[in-house]
């Protein structure tokens, strides 16, 4: 009898809580286990001081709600937890009420017990009315006996009141802080969750942003990334740049004679190339095709030009297959008051042609 018992209880939903169950089958578990100690206490203490049978059975019955109810409605767990507190505030604590030393006794501590459990199962509307009708209803009650001070039980002795209100302090401290622990951890869990899931969607937009801004050939930024950033430069208004449009010399031979998947080793090593010759803050983008668009900043004409014939050497130095040589002609110019975007590039195409005309593999 006593094997099939502990087997019974071993279904019981209770113990299939666990750290990773819902908050509100966390809360459910915390209300049935405190008000099943409690109607218990309150059943051995009220035998203990000689309380009739028939006046203690509420505790018991009570106790067996608690115990059976889940067992009878495992998958629901909430709900079973939710007509069990409505059973509690009406029915059991008015018992407790009447029976220790009403409003001089513990019930009123127990009642506030009940008012921090209906704020996590009701909300808005349905807890303000629910709120208010106990309310009303106790201090009915509390009006009542103090009016007929002989219609509750009032405590034996001094001693049974101290156990009343110890037990009651103790079970109302644990349910507080068990409450306020579970609800918490289950916050402090969601706010993980919540700001695991932004730090994620930030680098995903970054990602995004860093794809929408690339060329996904060459690996350098695209030519709406190079325009955008010449706009912010023309809108701040008064800062110098300068503008390098460069053509790699006869590529469309390339592709004929060596293929495209050679040309596209060609974009490649050009654009590391000239990365190389850059400084971190200026910008290299792939303008379309075989054509390359540099942004610099904080330099003079003569500095942008240096540049230039810098990365026009590195080129014509490169060594490709089928012993090849590759060449690349380059256009600047610098940013002039009240200048347009298409004004400044124009210039530095136009100056890329020029070199194109002198026999390419120059700067102009």
């Amino acid at each position: 009898m006593k094997n099939k018992f502990v087997a019974i209880m071993k279904k019981h939903p209770i113990f299939e809580i666990s750290k990773n169950s819902a908050l509100e089958d966390k809360l459910s578990a915390i209300l049935m286990v405190s008000a099943f100690l409690m109607s218990l206490i309150g059943f051995i203490t009220n035998t203990f001081f000689g309380c009739s049978f028939l006046l203690n059975l509420p505790n018991l019955l009570v106790a067996l709600m608690l115990l059976s109810l889940p067992l009878l409605f495992p998958n629901e767990l909430e709900k079973v937890s939710k007509f069990e507190l409505f059973v509690v505030a009406v029915l059991y604590l008015p018992y407790i009420y009447f029976t220790n030393n009403a409003y001089l006794g513990a019930a009123p501590i127990y009642f506030t017990i009940i008012i921090v459990y209906l704020s996590f199962y009701l909300k808005k509307r349905e807890l303000i009315v629910t709120i208010i009708t106990l309310v009303l209803f106790y201090s009915s009650l509390f009006v009542f006996t103090y009016y007929y001070p002989d219609s509750y039980m009032k405590y034996p002795d001094a001693l049974t009141g101290i156990i009343d209100y110890t037990v009651a302090l103790v079970l109302m401290s644990v349910v507080v802080a068990s409450l306020g622990a579970q609800t918490y951890r289950g916050y402090r869990k969601e706010k993980e969750h919540t700001d695991a899931l932004m730090e994620e969607l930030e680098i995903k937009n970054k990602e995004l942003e860093t794809l929408t801004n690339m060329d996904h050939l060459t690996k350098i930024y695209n030519r709406k990334y190079f325009m955008e950033q010449i706009n912010k430069l023309i809108e701040h208004n008064g800062f110098d740049f300068y503008v390098l449009m460069i053509d790699i010399d006869d590529f469309k031979k390339i592709n004929d004679e060596y293929g495209h998947l050679f040309g596209d080793d060609v974009l490649l090593q050009i654009a590391k190339n000239l990365s190389e010759c850059l400084r971190t803050y200026d910008t290299l983008s792939r303008y379309g095709g075989e054509e390359f668009a540099i942004l610099i900043t904080n330099n003079t004409i003569e500095g942008s030009y240096q540049i230039a014939e810098r990365m026009r050497q590195k080129v014509s130095d490169l060594e490709f297959r089928y012993e090849i040589k590759v060449t690349i002609s380059i256009g600047v110019s610098k940013y002039l008051q009240d200048d347009s975007i298409e004004d400044v590039i124009d210039r530095a195409d136009k100056n890329l042609y020029l070199a194109k005309e002198k026999g390419k593999n120059q700067v102009r």
